[in-house]
């Protein structure tokens, strides 16, 4: 645990988080039980990921942004991108997945390599998005057979800012001192 009392990352039962040492989780995120956790990634601000009835990878390079809540059978793939407030119940991302912001993807959901959900999206339960398309709306429906290039750079760009800052924040992140201000 750092000195600010986190990250929370508790075992349930048998069930025990397993986090690969080269992955960030940030002091107020909270991991419980049946949680894998890929070298790269990075869990950030307020992020729940509940493992407690199935378990829940976070594949290498991904990052889990503030707020955003992980429960149930939940699979995200490598170098995905799931934005601030997204809520991903029951589903599989494969990888290069984006979610955006405060978007809700429910139960059996399966989101094909490279596809993107635009922020605000309602997914319902057992929708199946194609490799490399645009799902948006409430509910989410298809956009574009394949996602804009100027939209595929923005989340590469994503994916770097993230990177960095995890590298960043273990090093740089304290409580203020008398001189902070």
């Amino acid at each position: 645990m750092s000195a600010s009392g986190g990250p929370w990352i508790y075992a349930l039962g048998t069930l025990a988080p397993r986090v690969d040492g080269s992955a960030y989780i940030a002091p107020t995120a909270t991991l419980i039980g049946d949680v894998v956790v890929g070298p790269g990634a990075s869990i950030w601000f307020g992020a729940v990921l509940r493992g407690d009835s199935g378990s829940i990878t976070v594949g290498a390079g991904t990052n889990i942004q503030d707020l955003c809540i992980l429960h149930e059978e939940t699979t995200i793939g490598r170098d995905c991108v799931l934005g601030h407030g997204v809520l991903a119940h029951g589903i599989h991302a494969e990888d290069g997945v984006v979610i955006g912001n405060g978007a809700l993807v429910h139960e059996g959901t399966r989101i094909g390599a490279g596809a993107v959900v635009a922020a605000g999206s309602l997914v319902p339960a057992n929708s199946v998005i194609p490799a490399g398309t645009l799902w948006m709306g409430v509910p989410a429906r298809q956009r574009s057979a394949s996602v804009p290039e100027r939209i595929r750079q923005r989340f590469q760009e994503t994916r770097e800012f993230y990177a960095d800052a995890a590298r960043r924040y273990p090093r740089e992140l304290h409580p203020p001192g008398p001189d902070s201000a």
